[in-house]
């Protein structure tokens, strides 16, 4: 059997969705994409190292986020692994008279040589990554591209608590491996944050990788979704620092490279540097406080050289501990 490569189980998921968008034209409007008031908050406030920074946007689909940041006067490279949907990109990108270079690329293979990008940008492409190995491939892409003093930008789909069912499990009786319900018919794996869908397609001509067989069904890996402080904990593992987490969820990231902060730790002889680049700008206010009494203001003029605000997730795994995080914004 041909064993399917963890991103080929996205491409079927998707192909037939973006190749009817393709024969009816596709929607009209760009500019609704989901992650369009993160992108609108986070990046005025990134103090970039040159006026056309260079951005690679991991997952375009048909380009909105490419075509933002483009319209924003950034250099894009914008890859995705559906052919049809990088067809209809290039046409929009076109349509508005936007230089962008469009490629059609698996995420999990970037080569790790290249230039540099100022901006990495992910779209609500993560959740879509399921397995470990593919992960990794794609943190990996991603350190070995970013500019020391450049940002990882992270959008993903999250762990619902209203979706998922603990008290209804499932336990295969061949392994005794146990599952939780999340919506009716699909199973969560607690341990792994890992939600599989049922999948009747494996006839003995082909193998979805990572597909698994409970109880005489099969069901294929869909998506990974991770809570606020999970998410969070996982990019850390994996050499990333997390300067800024926001959303209901914590769905939304800017992340460093934590090799940058520790050369600037070492050049400035302390062990908690700022951001080895001026990361959030002095200028750009913060959003106000909702709690009662508290000044947005810069005492004696001066910039504030560190706000942090406890963020408490309203979402847990039964059973995890709900560990607030904090958000801290190192500034010049």
């Amino acid at each position: 059997m041909e064993a399917l490569h963890g991103m080929r189980n996205y491409l079927r998921e998707n192909i037939e969705r973006y190749r009817r968008m393709a024969r009816t034209g596709g929607p009209a409007d760009c500019a609704g994409f989901s992650s369009r008031g993160f992108l609108d908050d986070v990046i005025p406030r990134l103090c970039l190292r040159r006026e056309h920074a260079r951005v690679l946007e991991l997952g375009t689909g048909i380009g909105p986020g490419a075509i933002y940041l483009a319209e924003r006067g950034f250099a894009v490279h914008a890859v995705d692994v559906i052919p049809e949907a990088i067809a209809q990109a290039r046409r929009a990108a076109a349509e508005r008279g936007l230089d962008v270079r469009f490629e059609v690329m698996d995420v999990t293979r970037i080569p790790h040589e290249g230039p540099a990008y100022d901006l990495i940008v992910d779209s609500y492409c993560l959740q879509g990554i399921v397995l470990d190995a593919d992960r990794e491939a794609v943190f990996g892409a991603v350190k070995a591209r970013l500019h020391p003093r450049g940002h990882y930008l992270v959008s993903s789909a999250m762990y619902a608590a209203t979706r998922h069912r603990p008290d209804r499990q499932v336990v295969d009786g061949r392994t005794g491996r146990v599952f939780d319900r999340y919506d009716e018919a699909s199973l969560f794996d607690p341990a792994t944050d890992i939600y599989y869908q049922p999948w009747d397609g494996i006839d003995g001509r082909e193998k979805v990788d990572g597909a698994i067989r409970v109880n005489g069904s099969w069901y294929s890996p869909f998506r990974r979704y991770r809570t606020g402080p999970r998410l969070r904990a996982e990019l850390e593992s994996h050499g990333f620092k997390v300067i800024h987490q926001s959303g209901e969820l914590g769905q939304n990231l800017v992340a460093d490279s934590r090799e940058s902060w520790t050369r600037a730790a070492h050049r400035r002889g302390r062990e908690s540097p700022a951001s080895p680049m001026a990361t959030i700008d002095p200028e750009f206010p913060e959003k106000r406080s909702e709690r009662p009494g508290h000044a947005n203001s810069r005492p004696n003029g001066t910039h504030v050289a560190r706000f942090a605000e406890q963020v408490s997730w309203r979402t847990r795994l039964p059973g995890r501990n709900h560990v607030p995080l904090t958000r801290a914004f190192h500034t010049a």
